[in-house]
């Protein structure tokens, strides 16, 4: 049984240590050299397979790492009959915006019979022949483009070996943005969005370019992309409406801001209340308060509908108010009363005229009587020119009744009398309203004159009601 042991760890020792030269013997791979590729152009490597082996074989191939895109296998999947070699050209084309290092690569040629491998680790050197690219170019429009507008972005890369300024210059068919760009670091990246209005393209496909330029206007990198934009209708209405005492003040607008020429269907809705006046354009159809214009607009172009609402019934009030305004002023202005003094301050032993100015502009007055009050610190002095009153004293002062009687229509009439002080007044006098009462037909009128103030010696203020 030891001896079978002994056999036994032999056998297996020795297809341990055999296998991999078996593989070898099988089939083997060479790998070309790798040249150094510049973005944006394209190059190869040659692998050849060699099978060693006694029967025909199947190898597939592959290479695997980032960016994956890069990289095409070209055949992927081969039969070698035995004996015999192929080749296998592994194409290399990076982007016209790589950046400038060192890729690592995963290469594995597998036979298929048995998974055979061989593995190796490829090192692909990408240089760059410009200092700055447009890394992506996108727009926010699916395909076809159905938006109002489009934003289009772009990240711009340092790929040189100093900081760089440049401009940034976009174009979309005729319309053209153009942005300088403060200096850049090595191996930064700047973001830049531009928004385009579309409305004025017409349906076509249009192609979006990106180019950057050096502080002498050298290009220094050019990116492209396709921004297919379909007939577009879009025809988009606004209202406006301002309303004050007198009515509403609309403005109905509608704007083209598709890209083909289209028809608009301006609608307003009228109010129809009893106390507004349509005032505007005529429209073209009407379906109860619903007013309707067509109108063909080419694209970017509008049109504007504007109408009043006239509020009738404001004027119509304003006037009213204006006229009962106008009737009081007329009623209470036709019946007046003046008071007037000939000397405004007060001296001792100075006599002071009051006069009484009576108008009726109105209709005859009957049982017209006029009072008047004399403040106390004052006497009345000398004759009545006209009426005498009737005079009696009163807490106030001395209180003066005319009873004038009938006062008929544009007649105006002058009461007077005479005041003294008759003590050492100090301050201001302020003299009441003398008042005019009467009656035409059953209509009492009672009007008012203004209040007058005599000047005193002091600054003091005395009232006397």
């Amino acid at each position: 049984m030891k001896n079978n042991m002994i056999i036994s760890m032999v056998i297996i020792f020795a297809i341990l240590a055999f296998a991999p030269l078996v593989g070898a013997d099988d089939f083997s791979v060479t790998v070309g050299t790798i040249p150094t590729v510049y973005a944006g152009t394209s190059e190869s490597v040659l692998v050849t397979i060699y099978n060693n082996g006694a029967n025909n074989e199947w190898f597939s191939i592959s290479m695997i790492g980032m960016p994956l895109e890069w990289i095409n296998v070209d055949p992927y999947l081969i039969k070698i009959p035995a004996g015999k070699s192929s080749q296998v050209k592994i194409y290399i084309t990076p982007g016209a915006e790589s950046t400038p290092a060192t890729y690592s690569y995963h290469l594995t040629v597998k036979r298929t019979s048995d998974s055979s491998k061989f593995e190796e680790d490829v090192l692909i050197v990408v240089e760059q022949d410009t200092d700055a690219v447009v890394k992506s170019l996108k727009h926010s429009c699916d395909t076809p483009c159905l938006e109002d507008e489009v934003n289009i972005t772009a990240v711009i890369e340092n790929v040189g070996s100093v900081p760089i300024s440049m401009r940034y210059v976009l174009s979309v068919g005729d319309e053209k943005f153009e942005k300088d760009l403060d200096a850049l670091s090595v191996r930064s990246l700047r973001d830049i969005s531009q928004k385009v209005e579309l409305g004025l393209f017409s349906p076509d496909t249009y192609e979006i370019k990106a180019e950057l330029f050096d502080n002498n206007g050298n290009n220094l990198f050019t990116a492209t992309k396709s921004l297919v934009i379909p007939e577009i209708k879009n025809i988009k209405y606004e209202s406006d409406m301002k309303s004050n005492l007198l009515g509403r003040f609309i403005i109905a607008t509608a704007t083209n801001k598709g890209n083909v020429k289209d028809t608009a269907n301006l609608k307003v809705d009228y109010s129809g209340d009893w106390y507004a006046v349509y005032s505007g354009p005529e429209p073209e159809e009407k379906v109860a308060n619903r007013y309707m214009w067509n109108s063909e607009l080419e694209p970017g172009e509008s049109i504007d509908i504007k109408y009043t609402e006239f509020f009738w019934v404001t004027p119509a009030i304003i006037l009213i108010i204006l006229m009962i305004g106008l009737g009081t002023y007329i009623f209470f202005t036709l019946v007046k009363i003046r008071k007037s003094v000939s000397y405004d301050r007060i001296l001792p032993d100075k006599e002071i005229m009051v006069s009484l100015d009576l108008r009726n502009m109105y209709k005859t007055m009957e049982s017209v009587v006029v009072r008047d009050i004399v403040p106390r610190g004052f006497k009345v002095v000398g004759k009545f020119p006209t009426i005498k009153p009737v005079m009696r004293h009163i807490p106030a002062g001395t209180e003066m009744i005319w009873r004038v009687g009938k006062l008929r229509k544009r007649e105006e009439r002058l009461l007077h009398y005479k005041i003294k002080p008759t003590d050492d007044i100090k301050g201001d006098v302020e003299l009441s309203q003398a008042t005019i009462r009467g009656r035409v037909g059953q209509k009492k009128i009672i009007r008012h004159s203004g209040k007058l103030t005599l000047k005193g010696s002091e600054n003091s203020k005395v009232k006397v009601q």
